[in-house]
């Protein structure tokens, strides 16, 4: 649990450095931390009743894996997913994969039917990505399919949420693998962007500065322009261009107080 607060923290405060134009080091840390943090808990769901070993901040640490039905939703997933193809650390990418659609089921948060159809569909969409051997076609029309289906998505709050958070990641994955990709793609990152602000600026999202950066769509921004040179051409608080392209896990670790000094209370 503990580590799971820990994401709320490292996700609220990074939205907030973002939008102040903090400098580099200090957005980077608290992606990394993001990461660490975010990588260690599933670490734990994933080997129930073993010590598990994981690093935060250059750290090191161990715990036990135990049960639990905390975040183990589409919704909270997909942010790690996405750090870790932000900075490129394609390993901790396929070690989230483990989530599967036994985890769905599992999740406490009632926030679809009770098959969760879509949110097993978009999962397994997104850890396709990594796949070279997976049929992105097949699971782009299954994804598609379940997002305009009720029974599949859930109640009609959830509905409005799917509809700015996630269908608009299918187009744009379509558009990544698509043979006119350098024309598609553009278009389709924008259109996601869009999104993401007119659900996240209403009045009843604004404060939550969780989402003053798009993680997601920057995740796959990330994964277009390393894997296939595709240019965001936006520029945008909500994904910084710079994001996009540089950070990389090869760069050395700064501590905490390298990286902030005394600015804030730790």
């Amino acid at each position: 649990m503990q580590l799971a607060f820990r994401l709320d923290w490292c996700i609220t405060t990074l939205g907030k450095l973002i939008i102040k134009k903090a400098p580099k080091d200090q957005i980077v840390w608290c992606l990394k931390t993001y990461r660490d943090v975010g990588l260690a808990y599933y670490r734990l769901v994933f080997n129930q009743g073993e010590f598990v070993p994981f690093s935060i901040n250059q750290y090191e640490y161990e715990g036990v894996g135990k049960p639990t039905d905390f975040r183990l939703n589409l919704d909270d997933w997909v942010l790690v997913f996405a750090c870790c193809l932000i900075l490129q650390d394609y390993s901790g990418a396929y070690e989230l994969c483990e989530l599967n659609e036994a985890h769905i089921d599992l999740d406490a948060r009632q926030n679809g039917p009770s098959n969760r159809a879509f949110d097993k569909a978009m999962l397994n969409l997104l850890k396709g990505i990594l796949y070279p051997d997976a049929d992105i076609n097949a699971l782009l029309v299954d994804a598609a399919e379940k997002v305009f289906k009720p029974e599949c998505v859930g109640h009609e709050e959830r509905q409005e949420a799917v509809n700015y958070k996630f269908l608009p990641l299918i187009p744009l994955i379509h558009a990544m693998y698509s043979p006119n990709r350098d024309t598609a793609y553009p278009e389709k990152l924008q259109a996601a962007l869009e999104d993401h602000k007119t659900y996240f600026g209403s009045p009843d999202e604004a404060f939550d500065s969780g989402y003053w950066f798009a993680m997601t769509i920057t995740g796959l921004a990330a994964l277009a322009y390393h894997r296939w040179g595709l240019e965001p051409q936006i520029e945008t608080l909500y994904m910084p261009e710079w994001i996009v392209k540089e950070p990389n896990i090869d760069s050395k670790r700064k501590t905490y107080r390298e990286v902030f000094g005394d600015q804030y209370d730790n």
